[in-house]
């Protein structure tokens, strides 16, 4: 009985089936283990890195993955996101601070050298960085990093 209630709960609390909120606040509290229960599907192709592809997804994002150099530092997690013109790209940036900002109540530092803006967010000491760059690539980041001791 109690195995089959931690199952229905499991399946609940699944962050695919969820919004942003859940999946931000997912991907943060795994921060601290490396990301392990959200990792995906492991890839040693390249020399210097370890990338787990199809994590749990944020939601709006065209690709999400794991990384972790082999040096032994430890893995972020990182989404790439389009919309279908710069302006949009932008307006999507911008809503997603504010929405994550919000789900994490924690208040952006907004940063913006002419060619890129990065907003970063912190709680409970997890690093949480959304990026713009303006150009040719006209795309945003997303990103959770782990943390520093």
């Amino acid at each position: 009985m109690i195995l089959a209630l931690m199952l229905l709960l499991a399946q609940v609390d699944a962050p695919e089936s969820h919004d942003l909120c859940t999946v931000v606040k997912s991907v943060v509290r795994t921060s601290v283990d490396g990301f392990k229960a959200i990792k995906g599907a492991k890839h040693e192709d390249k020399p210097k890195l370890t990338a787990w592809t199809a994590p749990v997804k944020l939601p709006g994002s065209t690709e999400c993955k794991v990384i972790e150099y082999k040096d032994g530092s430890a893995p972020f997690y990182g989404c790439l996101m389009h919309a279908t013109s710069c302006k949009l790209t932008e307006v999507k940036f911008l809503a997603l601070v504010k929405d994550v900002a919000t789900c994490l109540d924690a208040a952006p530092k907004l940063e913006d050298d002419g060619k890129k803006r990065t907003a970063r967010l912190h709680k409970g000491g997890v690093p949480v960085r959304a990026t713009f760059t303006r150009g040719a690539e006209c795309e945003f980041k997303f990103f959770v990093e782990p943390l520093k001791n």
